[in-house]
C-alpha cells in the first residue's frame, strides 16, 4: 500500500489480483484491498483487475477447464465478471489464466471472444496475459479478442529449472 500510495503520480493504469475462478468455476470471488481500491480512485488511476485461476494457493487449470467447458459456464462467468466490474466502477478485466489442461485451444479463444464482445459492448477494457513459446495461446486468434496482450517475459529460470536469471535480458528481446 505504501509503495501504491508513494507511486501513484507515475501510473497510469493498475492490474491488481482481486478477482478469482474458483473451485466451482462459475462465479468471481473477489478479494478486493478496500484501501489500494479508495486510493486508486482517489487518484482516478484505472483499475483494471486481473482474474486468474489462482485459487486456494495454487493454480488450477481444472476451473478454467470446467468454466470454459460448455457455453451456459462460460456465459454464467462472463455475466458474474461483468457485475463485478460494473459494481466497482472497474476499467476492464486482465485475464490471466495459466496451467491450462485443455487438449486444443479452441475454447480459450471462444471464451475470449465472448468476452471481448460482452465487455466490450458496456465500455470495459479486455486484455490477457500470455506465456511466450507457449501453444496454449493462439495468439494470432487471441489478438482480435483483446485490446492488449501482456507477454509474461519472466520465468526463464523459476524454482524447480536448472539455475539462472528469470529473464535474461537477451532471452527477454527474444520472446
Amino acid at each position: 500500500f505504501f509503495s501504491l500510495r508513494d507511486n501513484a503520480d507515475k501510473l497510469n493504469m493498475v492490474f491488481p489480483e482481486w478477482l478469482f475462478l474458483p473451485d466451482s468455476a462459475d462465479t468471481v470471488v473477489t478479494d478486493i484491498d478496500a484501501r489500494a481500491l479508495n486510493l486508486l480512485r482517489e487518484k482516478k488511476i484505472p483499475i483494471v483487475p486481473m482474474v486468474s485461476n489462482y485459487f486456494n494457493e495454487q493454480w488450477n487449470g481444472g476451473n478454467v477447464h470446467r468454466m470454459l467447458s460448455t457455453a451456459a459456464s462460460r456465459k454464467k462467468f462472463i455475466t458474474s465478471l461483468l457485475g463485478v466490474l460494473g459494481k466497482n466502477g472497474f476499467a476492464g478485466v486482465n485475464v490471466d489464466f495459466e496451467a491450462l489442461q485443455e487438449n486444443s485451444d479452441e475454447r480459450l479463444v471462444e471464451f475470449q471472444k465472448e468476452l471481448y464482445s460482452a465487455l466490450h459492448r458496456d465500455g470495459f477494457l479486455v486484455t490477457m496475459d500470455v506465456a511466450p513459446l507457449n501453444s496454449d495461446y493462439d495468439l494470432k486468434r487471441l489478438q482480435r479478442y483483446n485490446d492488449y496482450l501482456v507477454v509474461m517475459a519472466y520465468d526463464q529460470h523459476y524454482a524447480e529449472s536448472v539455475p539462472g536469471p528469470i529473464a535474461d535480458h537477451r532471452w527477454f528481446e527474444a520472446v
